[in-house]
C-alpha cells in the first residue's frame, strides 16, 4: 500500500482512499510532540 509500484491490485485498491485521512491523523499527532520528546530515551523497569 506504501507504493504503488509494489502492487498489483492498486487499480482496484479499496485502502487508497484513505490513506489521506491517516497521513493527516499521522502528522497532526507527530506536530503535537516535539523532538526533544521523541529523543527522550525511556529507563527499562
Amino acid at each position: 500500500c506504501v507504493e504503488g509500484a509494489d502492487c498489483l491490485v492498486e487499480h482496484d485498491c479499496s485502502v487508497k482512499p484513505h490513506w489521506p485521512v491517516v497521513n493527516e491523523a499521522l502528522r497532526g499527532a507527530l506536530a503535537a510532540i516535539p523532538l526533544t520528546q521523541l529523543a527522550r530515551t525511556r529507563e527499562i523497569a
